[in-house]
């Protein structure tokens, strides 16, 4: 939250930002107190139908290989293969 009452989310596929577009992971809600709150959660609802209709594929998709990059990075490093 900022000074304003803006409440910051920012969305992951596990420690990894999902971007909603280029260079966008994360939501902002405006309001002040509980207007705030409807509006995430507004926009929430609105992320899960674009997600269920598969227009967060691409994004998930590269989040996942970044995920995989990263163990492999962490396998090789430990001088697994």
């Amino acid at each position: 939250m900022d000074g304003a009452g803006a409440i910051y989310f920012q969305l992951r596929y596990g420690k990894q930002p999902l971007e909603l577009e280029k260079g966008k992971s994360t939501l902002k809600a405006v309001g002040t107190g509980n207007a705030a709150w409807d509006d995430l959660v507004e926009q929430l609802e609105q992320i899960k139908t674009l997600a269920v209709a598969g227009g967060l594929d691409d994004a998930l998709s590269s989040c996942a290989s970044a995920v995989k990059a990263n163990f492999r990075a962490r396998d090789k490093k430990a001088g697994k293969n």
